[in-house]
Parts: structure tokens; C-alpha cells; sequence
């Protein structure tokens, strides 16, 4: 795993209004995750933070009818292999669903504009640490909302925030179709406030 994220992490993002979601290490092994990965999301877990638009989710029990759909989504004219048909959903952004390849653990964005999916995270932890890391800034940046600096602050928190991601996964942020530009955006214009 690229980053360390602790399930006391994981359960802060969450809040109180969120959800910390967990697949037991059972039901990931059905679906394809091994080693690292699926004891990540059976002790760890994904945080789902809906207040920010990061309504994500992992299945907790095995159901075959969510996984892939390479058929449907290479007639729609997605760009597809038939290796979607073993992608588990994670959930969604506000706009765009966020899916993991079991057996590589990296973790991909079904993006609507290009129709093809987007490598997101390079693994699970970084998609768990940049949802951390995004309500961590999202929470510095309330404060400064009103005050007469809060461009320049909002700018630097925003910043420094995917910097923390960028430096050790810079894919959260390398393609301009990736929602977490979006996401982190919102912080940097006060959005959410």
C-alpha cells in the first residue's frame, strides 16, 4: 500500500453524519481482492462523506450482479475491456462512479466525457487517503470562509491538501477529467459553505 491510513482516520473522515464502510475479508476474497487490499477493506474500511459529495461505498456481502458489465458498457460505447466484468463499485462522486480492479487493487473513475475509465489511485489507500485528506481541507477551509484573506487562504489549504496526495500518487490529479479536481475546487471557491 502506497500511504498508511488507520481505521481511527477512516471513522474522523466519516464523521458523524457519515459512514465508515467495510467489506469483511470473506466477501473480498469473492470478489477477487487479496493480500494487502482485502485486508485494507475489512479493517480499514472507505469512508463515505456525502456532505462533500464523496458517497462511497463497498458491498458488505457478495452479490455478482454488481460487478462489471463489459457488454452493456462497450455497447454504450464506453472504451472497455472485458476485464471490467471483475470491477467492484466503490460508489460516487457527485458525478462520476469510482470503481476497483480486484486484482491489480487500483482503483478507477467511470468518466462520462471521455467514455472510458480513468485511472484514478494507484491502490486502495490512496483513494482512502485522498477522501481523507480532501474532508481534512474541507474542514481547515471553513474557518477562513469570511475573512478578508480567505482567497489566499483557501488557495494555500487547497494546495498544500493535494500536494499531501500529489507527492506520493500524483494520479488523483493528473488527468484534468479526474473528479477530484472538482471535488478539491469547490474547497478552493467556498463552495460547501
Amino acid at each position: 500500500m502506497l500511504f498508511t491510513v488507520t481505521r481511527a482516520e477512516v471513522e474522523w473522515a466519516a464523521g458523524v453524519d457519515g459512514t465508515v464502510h467495510r467489506m469483511p475479508a470473506g466477501v473480498a476474497e469473492r470478489y477477487g481482492f487479496r493480500g494487502q487490499a482485502a485486508d485494507f477493506l475489512a479493517t480499514v474500511g472507505v469512508p463515505g462523506v456525502e456532505e462533500y459529495g464523496l458517497e462511497f461505498r463497498v458491498p458488505d456481502a457478495y452479490d455478482p450482479e454488481l460487478v462489471g458489465g463489459y457488454e452493456e458498457l462497450a455497447a454504450a460505447g464506453w472504451e472497455v475491456g472485458p476485464e471490467v466484468d471483475d470491477w467492484v463499485p466503490l460508489g460516487h462522486f457527485s458525478v462520476n462512479t469510482v470503481w476497483a480492479d480486484p486484482r491489480s487493487g487500483k482503483v478507477y473513475q467511470f468518466t462520462e466525457g471521455p467514455l472510458r475509465p480513468l485511472l484514478l489511485h494507484a491502490d486502495l489507500s490512496s483513494f482512502v487517503r485522498t477522501i481523507v485528506v480532501a474532508v481534512e481541507t474541507a474542514r481547515a477551509c471553513e474557518p477562513v470562509v469570511g475573512r478578508p484573506d480567505e482567497e489566499e487562504q483557501l488557495t494555500a489549504l487547497v494546495e498544500a491538501g493535494m500536494a499531501r496526495v500529489r507527492d506520493v500518487d500524483p494520479l488523483p490529479f493528473a488527468d484534468e477529467h479526474s473528479e477530484w479536481h472538482e471535488v478539491f475546487g469547490c474547497m478552493e471557491n467556498a463552495v460547501y459553505w
